[in-house]
Parts: structure tokens; sequence; C-alpha cells
């Protein structure tokens, strides 16, 4: 009885701040925290805060640069195209003095 009120006790005082994130790949779990150890001192926390940052940055761009082709497309759309010139028709002639266009 005194094991199951020290377990109740110890998750009551667990910090409910905690992330647990279940079926991730193994290859990715493997390479999050080996990476998180390498430039974060294992601090998970940090990691993902920065893979959030490059995602959402990432993102903007993406969204702005189809923006700007939409309007791009739109400006196409709006304003008159202008009409190729006509090239001259070439003229030869032939040895009898005969003249045809081409």
């Amino acid at each position: 009885m005194l094991e199951h009120e020290q377990k109740i006790k110890e998750l009551i005082r667990k910090d409910t701040s905690d992330l647990v994130i279940r079926r991730v790949p193994k290859n990715h779990l493997t390479w999050f925290k080996e990476y998180a150890k390498e430039e974060y001192a294992g601090d998970y926390g940090m990691l993902l805060r920065e893979l959030i940052v490059f995602y959402r940055g990432m993102l903007s761009e993406c969204i702005l640069s189809d923006l700007t082709d939409i309007k791009q497309m739109l400006v196409s759309m709006t304003t008159p195209e202008e009409k190729p010139k006509e090239q001259p028709a070439e003229v030869r002639r032939m040895a009898s003095g005969r003249t045809f266009k081409k």
C-alpha cells in the first residue's frame, strides 16, 4: 500500500508541461534524439521550438511566393496583350523575273 501511495504522489508532482509524442517512425526519432544531443545538449524542447520556427518561416515564404505568382497572373490577365508585329513577307525573285512572297 505504501508503494501505491508513493506512485500516486509522484504522478501528482509530475510536471504537466511534459510532451509525449507517440507513433514516431524509428529513424525520425533516432535523428531527433541525436540532433538534440549534438546541437541542443539534449534539450528536446528547444529543438522542437527551432523546428517549428523554421517550418513557419518556410511556410510563410511559400505563401508569399504563391501570392506573388497569383498577382503576376492576375496582372497578365487584366492587361491587354500586345499583338505581335507582322514582319514584312520576304520577297524572292526568280531568274525568270517572277517574284513570290515566302
